[in-house]
């Protein structure tokens, strides 16, 4: 029996959250770059990293550094 303080909205899938992490996958593989490097490279920085310049962490930026470094 469900608890009368369970909402509803618990019980359904979240495919927000699973079309943005295949969305992240994606976009990495499109940009000839593993996705969990990619991951590793952004979660390294983006706690130093300016907000005005978030768009330098996208994958096909930073693609060419990674496949260097790979």
């Amino acid at each position: 029996m469900d608890s009368p303080h369970q909402s509803k909205r618990s019980k359904r899938p979240n495919f927000s959250v699973e079309f943005k992490r295949q969305s992240l996958i994606g976009t990495a593989k499109l940009n000839g770059i593993e996705p969990q490097a990619y991951l590793r490279y952004v979660l390294a920085r983006i706690a130093d990293h300016a907000i005005n310049r978030i768009d330098e962490l996208a994958p096909w930026v930073v693609a060419a550094q990674l496949r260097t470094t790979a």
